[in-house]
């Protein structure tokens, strides 16, 4: 009965550890598209910069670089919470294997059990 409750004791914990990867991975998915994003809006501000700076007009400029530049902040923020998410990817995805890796092993051991 022990055996039974410790069971699934760890089926529970692999399952919170699987909708923690699930989530991690979607977080990280929807920050890579945000930067995507970002990206392409930062393209646009540049293009119009390049532009005021031709027509000379210099309260343009000044707009355009203050959001260029509230923007690629907000990008390199999400760089940093993508990079956090892809880490905590890995931690999961490793302590994954290890639980697989021993539950490996206990298999080949109650196997070898079973022979004698």
């Amino acid at each position: 009965m022990a055996s039974t409750e410790h069971t699934e004791g760890v089926i529970r914990r692999l399952s919170a550890m699987l909708n923690q990867l699930r989530h991690a991975e979607r977080c990280f998915d929807r920050a890579c598209d945000q930067i995507l994003v970002l990206e392409q809006q930062i393209e646009t501000l540049e293009g119009r910069y390049k532009h005021a700076v031709k027509q000379r007009k210099n309260s343009f400029r000044y707009n355009l670089r203050l959001k260029l530049s509230v923007v690629t902040g907000v990008k390199m923020m999400y760089h940093h919470y993508a990079a956090m998410k892809n880490e905590d990817i890995q931690e999961i995805r490793r302590r994954l294997e290890q639980i697989r890796q021993a539950l490996e092993q206990l298999d080949h051991s109650v196997e070898v059990e079973d022979l004698r």
